[in-house]
C-alpha cells in the first residue's frame, strides 16, 4: 500500500510536468522530443506500477484471508473427541500402586510396567461398564 500511495504522487508530479512544465523558446525541436518522451515513459512506469501494486494488494489481502481461515485456524474438537481424550479419577484409583508411581520415560512405558496383565479397564470387564455409564450420566447432564 506504501507503494500505490507513492506511485500515484509520482504520477500526479507526471501529469503536472505535462500540463505546466513549460519549455524556453528556442528549444531544438530534438530536445522538447527527448523531454516528451521521457515524461511519456515515467507515465506509463508509473501507471503501470499502480496498477501491479493495486493487483498485489488485493492477492495479498486475499491471500491473507485464506491463510488465516484455511491454513492457520486450529481445528475445535467435537463433543466425542473430548469424551475421548478425558481420563476420569475412578480409573486411575484402579490402577497398581506400581504404575501409579512410575516415573515417566524413565521406567519404560506402561505396558512393560504393567507386564503381562494388560490395561486396568481391560483387565477388569466392570470398570468399563461403569466408564460406559458414567460418560451417559455426563452426556444426559450436558444435553
Amino acid at each position: 500500500d506504501t507503494y500505490l500511495i507513492v506511485n500515484v504522487v509520482q504520477l500526479g508530479f507526471c501529469v503536472m510536468a505535462f500540463c505546466e512544465g513549460r519549455i524556453a523558446a528556442g528549444t531544438p525541436v530534438w530536445l522538447i522530443g527527448c523531454h516528451t518522451l521521457s515524461l511519456a515513459g515515467a507515465f506509463m512506469y508509473l501507471l503501470m506500477s499502480v496498477w501491479l501494486a493495486m493487483h498485489a494488494s488485493v492477492t495479498a489481502k486475499s491471500y491473507e484471508v485464506r491463510l488465516l481461515t484455511q491454513l492457520v485456524r486450529l481445528p475445535v474438537p467435537s463433543w466425542t473427541q473430548l469424551e475421548g481424550a478425558r481420563t476420569y479419577a475412578s480409573t486411575f484409583e484402579k490402577m497398581n500402586a506400581k504404575q501409579m508411581f512410575r516415573v515417566p520415560f524413565a521406567l519404560g512405558t506402561q505396558e512393560s510396567v504393567l507386564g503381562t496383565e494388560g490395561s486396568v479397564v481391560g483387565a477388569n470387564p466392570d470398570a468399563h461398564a461403569q466408564h460406559a455409564v458414567h460418560r451417559s450420566r455426563v452426556l444426559s447432564f450436558t444435553s
